[in-house]
């Protein structure tokens, strides 16, 4: 293992914990179920975004039924259950501002909330108006934890095949007859898209610091007597955890400065820029945004000072619409200067840069069809020594002032983790060979940017794409 220290001092104790990445919505949320499921004591639930009927387990086989052959599997089902059996049951969510979330969040948790049903908090972001709780996680009985990027929310589901028509990702709510019609018409623009994201589930001390964030934000909502304080119970710092297995870990967060934590945290930035700085062979990104200036100017520096660094950024192009085939330009939305900019910021560095986005493909009703996936992924792996996944996106809002959580890994692990991500997504194999790997990407990209424009099918999920603005050329010409 390398002798480099991946840590940051502004994060949690480093200690030796089990993790397991969850790739995606499927094997997810089916095993936080499955430990919710177990849960003995206690289940702590931390949420930007919170819906009752999302639904952890879809079976392939259930798919047509109604929401009652189903409603077992939905969060709040699961939630009722466990406190009927005795077990204490806490949801920490972000209250919206100007108190939209009684208009727009999910009104049977606030009712449960209100009555005391569930011990329930809303707690709004310290400067209200441009950061929010972003945080997600989960503890059990205080010994298993997962953080995660995912909502408890329907859309955060999808199968690691990314399928253009999956009935498991339509509304939950949906009747047996609506479903079976939209499965007879194969209409994949009636369910939600295909979704890509990142869980980790923790065995260890690292539990300890993710509850210890948990008490912290519950303790204080109390204290300021925010919705529903006078319905729950303040919380004791959590026992320590004794080291599990011999995966290295640390906890890192984004806080906004306010009394629990008056010069705030921005470990998570620090985590991102020092396994940024020790990288020697490959950093891979893979993120909802792409937009952090601090991160992008690291990123250039690093390619700099190594001519070698081999770096793969796979995110969304930032356009008002998806792309379709033989297009050569599209308009950007809003925020597609910042994009733009840390596009340009890693180009001057390494002329040959270009982003990668994903599509999955395949033949509906006798025709071809291509559907973005839409990435709201954050994690990045350096080296095969070093990973993190949580809630922080590649944008200043997750690195200075929105509250958000992550795990930082080092541990030889990464590089089944690498090789996992990879295979899937390139739908074969991923070698071990470094500069095999990164053949076989920009071969892919090139080969399904082909498939697309000529409506064939394609080699894997990836394509590539370069991010301008306000006028978006799409993929550089020597790709075409």
């Amino acid at each position: 293992m390398s002798s480099k220290n991946y840590f940051v001092n502004s994060g949690s104790a480093i200690s030796n914990n089990f993790v397991l990445p969850l790739m995606n919505g499927e094997k997810a949320w089916r095993q936080a179920y499955l430990q919710m499921d177990a849960a003995k004591k206690s289940i702590d639930l931390c949420f930007w975004g919170f819906e009752s009927d999302h639904q952890l387990v879809r079976n392939q086989n259930e798919a047509l039924l109604g929401p009652s052959k189903r409603n077992k599997y939905t969060m709040y089902q699961l939630l009722q259950k466990k406190k009927k059996a005795g077990v204490k049951i806490r949801i920490l969510l972000w209250e919206l501002p100007f108190n939209a979330g009684w208009n727009f969040s999910d009104m049977l948790i606030r009712l449960s909330g209100m009555i005391g049903d569930l011990e329930v908090l809303y707690q709004p972001h310290p400067t209200h108006t441009i950061g929010s709780w972003h945080q997600k996680t989960i503890v059990i009985d205080d010994t298993i934890a997962f953080v995660s990027g995912m909502n408890a929310k329907e859309n955060d589901w999808d199968t690691s095949d990314h399928k253009v028509f999956d009935m498991r990702r339509a509304k939950h709510r949906l009747t047996a007859s609506e479903r079976k019609k939209i499965n007879l018409h194969k209409d994949h623009d009636a369910i939600h898209l295909p979704r890509r994201d990142y869980m980790a589930m923790i065995k260890g001390p690292a539990v300890t610091a993710v509850k210890a964030n948990f008490v912290e934000r519950w303790n204080y909502c109390i204290s300021q007597k925010y919705y529903f304080h006078d319905k729950v119970k303040k919380l004791s710092a959590p026992a320590l955890n004794q080291p599990f297995s011999d995966v290295k870990a640390q906890i890192t967060r984004t806080i906004p400065k306010y009394k629990p934590t008056p010069k705030g945290d921005r470990s998570i930035q620090d985590s991102y820029l020092k396994a940024i700085s020790l990288a020697e062979k490959y950093i891979y990104i893979e993120d909802q945004y792409f937009r952090s200036q601090v991160l992008a100017t690291a990123l250039a520096k690093a390619i700099k000072k190594n001519k070698k660094l081999i770096l793969i950024v796979v995110t969304q192009p930032d356009y008002l619409a998806e792309i379709e085939p033989g297009e050569s330009w599209k308009i950007g939305t809003p925020s597609s200067y910042w994009t733009n900019k840390a596009y340009e910021t890693v180009k001057k560095a390494l002329p040959e840069f270009v982003m990668f986005y994903l599509q999955g493909s395949e033949v509906l009703k006798g025709k071809r069809v291509f559907k973005t996936v839409n990435i709201h992924s954050k994690i990045m792996i350096v080296d095969d020594e070093f990973y993190t996944i949580g809630s922080a996106n590649v944008n200043e809002r997750s690195f200075e002032y929105d509250g958000e959580l992550n795990v930082a890994v080092q541990h030889s692990s990464a590089k089944d983790f690498r090789k996992e991500v990879f295979s899937n997504l390139l739908q074969t194999t991923c070698p071990d060979d470094i500069n095999k790997m990164v053949k076989l990407w920009y071969d892919h990209a090139k080969s399904n940017h082909n498939a697309f424009n000529n409506n064939s099918k394609p080699t894997s999920l990836v394509y590539p794409f370069s991010q301008g603005g306000p006028l978006l050329p799409i993929v550089p010409n020597d790709w075409t």
